[in-house]
């Protein structure tokens, strides 16, 4: 099914200016070597005016009398008030903007000059630098905005662009900037960047975006999410192992390994006897182990992030890994769920997530073990980096939780990564007693668990949290009680020119 396909038919199943003003010098007079010439006197003045090293439109300096100089005007180290403005940093967060007319206005990321910002000539106000490849330079000539109305349904494909609605499509699939105004750009083979002038979700409303890269949202103008982003692993048809953008997929097979940083390891296959379950994918934390089978067979290693994971930072931008394959014995296996996708929301103005709006990243669970056979490894939370002058949340949910690991035993499939702070529950087995349930997934501080075992048939392990990550200054920061981060954002200061 081709990806336009899978999204029209998930659509339809989701139901200076300056004053200058030039001084007339006086007569000058017949000065004969004194301090003084014309009308006036002073050290260094000469005219009607006084000056402190001034000159006006007479003649001065060397050429009529000692240090003297002539006109009307009155200045300090000006030219009669015929001088240049000088754009300068009154203070740490003031710019006094000679393009403004001089007026003194609040820098809300700081005034950068030759003391503060190595190569601030003029002095301005500073400005973001988004990440990951992401520039201002590609939001030249876009006009378009992001928007659904409440309830509205959307999907964006993070490989070609395309952007279609329950009411038809808004933008056609391609690169550059579309009749729609908005720019659509592939950075490299893993990172694209969709260039707005805003985005805007009503209440309820729900955008999916899919693909194999992960997706910069880059905004002008203020981000307002009354609706859900939603990048988290799986597929259409209940099928789980399907990563989000930028993820890694789940294993299918126990020869087939996972995708991702820190993928699951797959169970080790069986006799008839001894199958152990697949283990959970890693990315902010490490996944759980798939349970053992019996006769000394091993469950599949929890993912552990490790060098080629972003860390903290989520520079690259690389989103969740999948879950390892429960062990086959006879043809079938639980697959590994698949990573929670990378969102990278970027804007130089305001980002404002309002109840009942939010960001899911979550992992899918691991699928149950049929004909007896071992579950598959959650997948792990995927990565979500918001940047922005202001962050706003009223209520709302960004969370990037850990798929369960599925079940064995012709158990069922565990929960994919909640929005929320609640742990994905991994799948139950056919019979309570069996002991070879899935490990829920990992959420907020809690880590992901191990799957069941030893059985023959054993639970898969749950699947890790992911990352998110603020780059935002501290002062900037509005939050509400009812807010809800899982796991909790690390923050670091955005870059800033």
């Amino acid at each position: 099914m081709s990806l336009r396909l899978f999204a029209l038919f998930a659509l339809a199943l989701a139901a200076c200016s300056f004053d200058q003003s030039a001084a007339s010098g006086g007569d000058p007079g017949d000065t004969t070597g004194g301090p003084t010439a014309g009308d006036g006197t002073g050290d260094g003045t000469t005219g009607d005016g006084t000056g402190d090293g001034t000159t006006g439109d007479g003649t001065g300096g060397d050429t009529t009398g000692d240090d003297t100089t002539t006109g009307d005007g009155t200045g300090d180290d000006t030219a009669g008030g015929d001088g240049d403005c000088v754009s300068e940093c009154v203070s740490e967060t003031e710019l006094r903007n000679c393009d403004a007319g001089g007026d003194v206005e609040t820098c809300a990321l700081g005034c950068l000059d030759a003391t503060n910002g190595g190569d601030a000539e003029p002095a301005r106000c500073g400005s973001l630098v988004p990440s990951n490849g992401a520039t201002a330079a590609q939001l030249e000539g876009v006009t378009g905005e992001l928007g659904l109305a409440a309830g509205q349904r959307g999907f964006v494909d993070s490989d070609t662009g395309e952007i279609l609605t329950d009411a038809g499509t808004v933008r056609e699939a391609g690169a550059g900037l579309g009749g729609e105004g908005m720019r659509f750009e592939v950075l490299d083979d893993r990172t694209a960047v969709l260039a707005v002038a805003s985005v805007t979700l009503g209440d309820a409303s729900f955008l999916r975006v899919g693909g194999a890269r992960a997706l910069i949202i880059l905004s002008r103008d203020d981000i307002e999410l009354r609706g859900v982003i939603d990048v988290s692993g799986g597929c259409l048809l209940g099928r789980v192992n399907c990563g989000g953008p930028g993820a890694g997929d789940g294993a299918l097979s126990t020869d087939d390994d996972a995708g991702g940083c820190a993928a699951g390891g797959n169970g080790a296959d069986g006799a008839f006897t001894a199958e152990a379950g697949g283990g959970g994918g890693g990315l902010g934390a490490a996944g759980g182990d798939g349970g053992n089978g019996v006769a000394g067979s091993q469950g599949g290693g929890g993912g552990v992030p490790g060098e080629t994971c972003p860390g903290p930072g989520l520079t690259p931008l690389i989103g969740g890994s999948g879950g390892g394959a429960g062990g086959d014995a006879n043809g079938t296996v639980g697959i590994g769920g698949g990573g929670g996708g990378a969102l990278q929301l970027t804007t130089f103005a305001a980002l404002r997530v309002i109840s009942p709006g939010g960001i899911n990243a979550g992992g899918a669970g691991g699928a149950g073990g049929p004909d007896g056979g071992a579950g598959g490894g959650g997948g792990s939370g995927g990565s979500i980096l918001l940047e922005a002058v202001d962050v706003i949340s009223e209520g709302g949910i960004v969370a990037a939780n850990g798929g369960g690991g599925g079940a064995g035993r012709d158990g069922t499939t565990g929960e994919p990564g909640q929005l929320g702070a609640q742990p994905a529950d991994g799948g139950e087995p056919d019979e309570e007693d069996d002991q070879a349930a899935g490990g829920s997934g990992g959420a907020g501080m809690s880590a992901a668990n191990d799957g069941e075992g030893p059985v023959d048939g054993a639970g898969g392990g749950g699947g890790a949290v992911g990352i998110i990550r603020l780059h935002v200054l501290d002062s900037r920061i509005v939050v509400s009680d009812n807010t809800v981060a899982s796991p909790a954002p690390t923050r670091a200061d955005p870059a800033i020119e």
